[in-house]
């Protein structure tokens, strides 16, 4: 059956929760643990049957904001996922309250009762209305980004098409297409302005309910970092200034030097080759295809698993209008199937945004037979490495999508993950201060955006556009709305899928067996110890950083593409 052949059916709230309620007097009378076990996975069977019709409308809803229908069942979601959750967490006190902890800990893993107390912290009765509010403000954001429909050289693009005119060979049309994209945000700065502020209000509100200092606190235990905090975070940011924003600074005056600007502006920020920068020689079909052959090729896993997702139509690639921004992978479970949704524009970000968003599908393919839903996933730290990494281990057929380009390809993407390290920084940096800073007004937070990004990214300042100058370009990054705290996990990861890069140099059978055993474990461990099972380094070690960023520098001095 393919995805959209998929019924979907709006669940009956009050029968779930009649449902769960009985099972729940079953799972407190049972006086064994065979018993209990079998009451447990029959709410597990509960819980698939929601998550699988949320994610199937999510999806829908995405791939057509206007469809009038699929709006209707998101805000029902919107207001019932809250009511689902307080029924998951009078779940999780019957585990922990049980007389079967030891006998959970040895099926189990003591993983998952750590992911059960970070969750039971994160929840309760008293901020139900407050989460229906904010799933509304994401759903707003979304609605609004999604909206953008901008008139450029004659037609009607969405924000994604127009990004593809930010690499063209031809300045003049660089400089309109990004002015056309600022002019869209600039008009409706304040709208984005007043959902994010009454997003942070939200959430603070919510951590304040709960016993949080701040929101900071609330974020890390939902995240369910259990083996770092935030002073590690901040080391962590602290060493990508110090190691690696030398070298980005380097890698920008390079690039002024090959494209033959004394000082890019900021509709040059992404064009990196004076002949143009590498594009795939066909489009979504075609890349597809390719994409077969060269999965075929790397490994029988990976030929199983992109036949069953082509098979199944469980990809929407393709940018159109009404057309939620951004890319992911989530995952339906009664089917159960990965899912990868993203838009496509004709830049080498098509082949990137597809290997990344594979590597997320493959590992929640390779891992969808663990005992429970809680290990489907491994934090969003760990996920990243998956998506990364897998950026990476299929270089050796990226000619195959980029020809005659494939060396400018190679160049752009490790330099380009590299740049990105220290927006990654900035990004979280920004969060850390909004939410210990929680009253502060738009204005100044625009304000604090400016200096946090003259710290990281110093190329950006001084810009000629007036959007820049107002400190509104974070207003773009939908994780700021959507995902608070996220953002750095993917700087976290890219530590890690440079590992996989070098090893994936030296021995591509290795690497490969390495990758499939780290997305076989799911999220069955915590972040670290899912690093130290697969025997990588942990980013968090400034060392780590230093010999990676080395290593990448090498390269990309031993194999200048001009």
């Amino acid at each position: 059956m393919d995805f959209h052949s998929f019924p979907y059916h709006r669940p009956a709230m009050q029968t779930l929760k009649n449902q769960f309620s009985q099972l729940f007097v079953e799972l407190k009378k049972a006086e064994e643990y065979a018993a209990f076990i079998s009451v447990f996975k029959k709410i597990n069977l509960l819980r698939k049957e929601f998550e699988s019709a949320r994610t199937t409308n999510s999806i829908r809803h995405s791939i057509n904001t206007k469809d009038d229908f699929y709006s209707q069942e998101n805000t029902f979601f919107n207001e019932n996922i809250p009511l689902f959750e307080q029924l998951i967490n009078d779940f999780y006190k019957i585990i922990v309250g049980s007389k079967f902890i030891k006998e959970i800990n040895e099926e189990f893993g003591d993983y998952f009762l750590k992911k059960v107390d970070c969750t039971l912290k994160t929840f309760n009765d008293t901020i139900l209305s407050d989460l229906v509010k904010e799933n509304e403000l994401v759903t707003k954001y979304s609605k609004l980004q999604a909206s953008a429909e901008i008139e450029f050289k004659g037609e009607k693009l969405t924000m994604s098409q127009l990004g593809a005119h930010s690499v063209n060979k031809d300045r003049s049309v660089r400089k309109s297409a990004a002015d056309a994209g600022h002019s869209w945000y600039a008009e409706r700065g304040n709208e984005f302005d007043v959902i994010f502020d009454d997003l942070v209000k939200i959430r603070h509100k919510i951590a304040v309910q709960l016993g949080f200092k701040n929101y900071t606190e609330l974020a890390y235990k939902r995240l369910n970092r259990t083996d770092y905090g935030p002073e590690e975070v901040k080391g962590f940011r602290d060493s990508i200034h110090k190691h690696i924003c030398p070298v980005t600074a380097q890698l920008k005056q390079q690039q002024a030097t090959r494209i033959n600007l004394e000082k890019p502006e900021y509709y040059d920020w992404f064009f990196n080759f004076q002949s143009g920068n590498a594009t795939p020689k066909g489009g979504a079909k075609w890349i597809t295809e390719k994409a077969q052959k060269m999965y075929n090729e790397l490994a029988p896993e990976s030929a199983e698993f992109f036949s069953f997702m082509s098979k199944n139509k469980m990809m929407d690639l393709e940018s159109k209008p009404g057309k939620a921004a951004g890319g992911y992978c989530t995952f339906i479970e009664s089917y159960p199937s990965p899912y990868i949704f993203s838009n496509f524009n004709g830049t080498d970000g098509d082949v990137l945004v597809l290997t990344h968003e594979i590597g997320h599908a493959f590992q929640v393919y390779c891992s969808m037979n663990q005992p429970l839903p809680e290990y489907y996933w491994p934090t969003t730290d760990a996920c990243e490495i998956h998506s990364m990494s897998m950026e990476f281990l299929t270089w050796p057929w990226m000619n195959e999508f980029f020809e005659e380009e494939t060396e400018k390809f190679k160049y752009s993407h490790l330099s380009n993950q590299l740049l990105f390290l220290p927006y990654g920084a900035a990004i979280d940096e920004f969060q850390h201060w909004i939410y210990e800073n929680h009253e502060v007004t738009p204005a100044v937070r625009n304000k604090m955006w400016l200096e946090i990004e003259s710290k990281y990214l110093p190329y950006r300042t001084n810009s000629s556009s007036p959007y820049l100058n107002s400190g509104r370009q974070w207003q773009r990054q939908l994780h700021l709305y959507h995902f608070p705290f996220y953002y750095i996990d993917y700087a976290l990861a890219q530590v890690c899928a440079y590992q996989f890069w070098l090893e994936s140099r030296k021995d591509a059978n290795k690497a490969w067996e390495k990758y499939l055993a780290l997305c076989r474990m799911g999220g069955s461990d915590s972040f670290i110890n899912l690093l130290t099972k697969a025997g990588l380094k942990n980013p968090f070690n400034e060392a780590v950083l230093i010999e990676i960023s080395n290593e990448v520098q090498s390269y990309i001095e031993k194999n200048k593409v001009e």
